[in-house]
């Protein structure tokens, strides 16, 4: 099994903060490389037919791709150990991100 820490991370967004934000925030705290990848506008019409769902943020993991950004973050957290293991805490979490 590959730890985090050795995955290549790619995180596929619009060049701006919007619903990515929180995810590069997370991979930032949790000390995980990744590269950061933008496009525009203009450049979306090429790149969504090859996004799971037809919409980003994507984030890349050893080059398989995933979706959802409230998902991603999670993942992110996860990686960092920024997410609790205890029910009730993952919960409250859970609200703030959704929120």
């Amino acid at each position: 099994m590959t730890s985090s820490s050795s995955r290549q991370h790619e995180l596929l967004y619009f060049n701006g903060a919007g619903r990515a934000e929180t995810i590069r925030i997370s991979l930032h705290a949790a000390g995980i490389n990744f590269t950061d990848t933008r496009f525009t506008g203009k450049d979306w019409p090429a790149i969504k037919p090859t996004t799971p769902l037809g919409g980003v943020p994507v984030l890349k993991v050893d080059g398989d791709s995933h979706c959802q950004s409230v998902s991603l973050a999670r993942y992110a957290g996860k990686l960092g150990g920024l997410y609790p293991t205890d029910p009730l805490q993952a919960l409250i979490v859970d609200e703030a991100i959704e929120t």
